[in-house]
Order: C-alpha cells, then structure tokens, then sequence
C-alpha cells in the first residue's frame, strides 16, 4: 500500500471518528442538561422553600456575602477568584447559578457577588457528574445540619416539659 494511500484511508477513518464524535457529544449533552434540570427540580423540591443548611459564604468573607457550594470544583466551599470568573454554583434556594465576584464596579476590590441563571447552553454533557456528585455533598450537609437542629429543638422540648412539671408542683 503507499503513503498516499495510508494517508487517504486514515483522512477517511478521522472523518468519520470526527462525525461520530460530534453526534455522540450532541447527543450525551441534550441528555446531561435534561438530567442535571430534573436534579436541579428534585433539589428544590426536596427544599419545599427552605434554604440548604451548612452553605458556605463564596465571597471568602470579602465585601457581601453570598452563600452556596461551588459544583465544579472538588471544594464545595472554596471562595470565589478575585478575577471575577464565573463559577457553576448552586444557591441557597438550590438553583443552578453562575456566580462571580463584580469587578466592573469596584477599584480592583469585588465586593458583591454577581448571580445570574445557568442557560441549558451554559451546560456541559461533563458536567452532569460533577453536578449530580456535589448536589448529593450539599444534600447529605444538609440533612445533617437540619437533624442536628432537630435534635437540639427535641432537647429544648424536653427540658421546657420537665420545667413546666417541676415548676407545677
């Protein structure tokens, strides 16, 4: 076989290795961005209203607080960059969030966050196991805080029960 011919037959196999390539990220991505949205409506539902306990404050303590888990980085709580780039976030409230710290107001110092709401188009077929992973994370934190603060109001149910009878007597 000669050089040409190894060379039209490799251009034909990364043709078709590049279209199929497309189709299956297409394809992976309509999925993703419809799974990472049910998850997203479970979360909130799950919520009924309330806020997720445990959040952290992303802005580092600096300026405005604003509290949520980051979902792309493997540390849910770590602050947003002084550069102002945008970070998939998930609210209080559990809403998919892109947030950032506002550098077009402020001297070099950011010190209000900047919320706006993730577009379907914002999202990455790779992102759905990152999301799902740290939606569980922030989830489990959650019910761990909000069955500690049940447990203490449980302790203040009971001791205002043994006053009220002892004071009785």
């Amino acid at each position: 076989m000669s050089e040409i011919e190894v060379l039209r037959r490799a251009s034909e196999r990364a043709v078709e290795a590049t279209r199929e390539h497309a189709d299956s990220r297409t394809d992976a991505r309509e999925v993703a961005v419809a799974a990472i949205r049910a998850t997203e409506r479970e979360v909130i539902n799950a919520l009924d209203g309330a806020q997720l306990r445990g959040m952290a404050d992303l802005m580092g303590g600096v300026g405005v607080p604003w509290k949520g888990a980051h979902l792309r980085k493997k540390n849910l709580d770590e602050a947003l960059p002084m550069d102002g780039k945008a970070c998939l976030a998930v609210s209080e409230f559990g809403q998919l969030v892109f947030v950032q710290r506002d550098v077009e107001n402020y001297d070099g110092i950011a010190l209000r966050p900047r919320v706006t709401p993730v577009l379907d188009e914002e999202l990455r077929a790779e992102d759905l196991v990152e999301v799902v992973r740290a939606l569980a994370r922030v989830l489990a934190r959650h019910a761990d805080r909000a069955d500690a603060s049940a447990a203490r109001y449980a302790d203040v149910l009971d001791l205002a029960a043994r006053l009220a009878r002892a004071l009785d007597r």
